[in-house]
């Protein structure tokens, strides 16, 4: 399996989740809001961290990779501090949907950040045998 390529496709069905929870908040009952987001978060921190498991940390020589990375982490971290706001309120209180449409953008952001900088940024760095590594860690991963 090709990580660039599962990836891309873990990138689409994320987008696609979070982006149909903000289209259907007024929809959905409270509980069903409250079901989808527990996933989406569930996703996103599954999301970054295959990033930073199999294809990150398999890259041994990040020095070309530095400003990607900043941004990474900053993106990364950003969307961490709306996760923790939205688990703070209720699904019902004011703020929670405009919330939600904010970890979508920013979701969106980060994944064309990811396509325009950090797999270029990766893909320059990694070696053969890096690429190799993290094709068979995630063969393991979605195999086992």
């Amino acid at each position: 399996m090709n990580i660039y390529t599962y990836l891309k496709t873990d990138e689409k069905h994320l987008s696609e989740s979070i982006w149909t929870l903000a289209k259907n908040y007024s929809e959905w009952t409270q509980d069903h809001v409250f079901a989808e987001i527990k996933n989406v978060i569930d996703s996103i921190h599954a999301h970054i961290d295959k990033k930073n498991n199999l294809l990150l940390s398999n890259v041994r020589d990040k020095t070309e990779m530095g400003e990607a990375m900043d941004k990474w982490q900053y993106q990364t971290n950003e969307i961490n501090e709306v996760i923790n706001s939205l688990v703070m309120i209720h699904v019902d209180e004011p703020g929670f949907e405009e919330l939600v449409i904010k970890l979508a953008k920013m979701v969106d952001n980060l994944i064309s950040f990811s396509d325009q900088e950090l797999i270029p940024a990766v893909q320059k760095s990694a070696t053969e045998e890096e690429v190799k590594r993290m094709n068979t860690h995630l063969d393991s991963l979605v195999l086992s």
